[in-house]
């Protein structure tokens, strides 16, 4: 494989697959006991935990980008579970 090729003289991927072949995909159901529905889903590097909780105030924060002040709308319950990712995370 030289430059930017993306599959090998053989026809297969860096990482072995063939070129139609997705990676493996991996999802759990009900991760957190407390949302009304969750998930984690992970395919490759790619790691996604989804949260739903039902229907609550919307609060407006500030949400600082490059020097920018922008404000997200957000529940209460949505900053909660972001710190905890947040911290678990860096954990």
């Amino acid at each position: 494989m030289a430059g930017l090729e993306l599959l090998s003289d053989q026809g297969f991927r860096i990482d072995g697959r063939k070129p139609q072949e997705l990676r493996k995909i991996q999802c759990r159901l009900g991760v957190f006991t407390q949302a009304d529905g969750s998930a984690y889903i992970e395919q490759g590097n790619t790691k996604v935990l989804a949260a739903v909780y039902g229907p609550h105030e919307v609060h407006l924060i500030p949400f600082k980008t490059i020097g920018l002040v922008s404000y997200l709308k957000v529940s209460h319950s949505s900053l909660m579970i972001y710190e905890m990712f947040i911290n678990n995370l860096y954990s």
